[in-house]
């Protein structure tokens, strides 16, 4: 866990829109009060960063595994869960990103 958290740190330290998403295999996670050291290192790499986990539905069995985490809400829209795809035993997560529109910018050309 310390190595994988190390790598997406440097996605959290940036000042751009970040999405995560995977199969964490964090069973037993609870945000408010995390029950072991691993579990403890990733609410607290979660909270440095000011993630939000937005996977509130299980992903395996009773267990929600798969996890979308992103410093800004306002870009997904429409998650829900799905059947699996192909052979897996986890439920296929899909949703929208919602993009802001950029201001195009006009450009004036001088003639000679």
């Amino acid at each position: 866990m310390t190595e994988l958290l190390d790598c997406l740190s440097v996605y959290g330290s940036v000042n751009r829109t970040v999405v995560i998403v995977g199969d964490f295999n964090l069973p037993k996670i609870d945000y408010t009060s995390p029950s072991d050291t691993i579990h403890q290192m990733f609410v607290s790499f979660v909270v440095h960063f000011g993630l939000t986990q937005l996977i509130n539905f299980k992903t395996h069995e009773s267990n929600i595994l798969d996890l979308l985490i992103c410093n800004d809400v306002n870009y997904i829209s429409r998650l829900q869960a799905d059947v699996p795809f192909g052979s897996s035993d986890h439920a296929t997560i899909t949703f929208n990103m919602v993009f802001p529109e950029k201001k195009q910018q006009l450009f004036q050309s001088a003639a000679k």
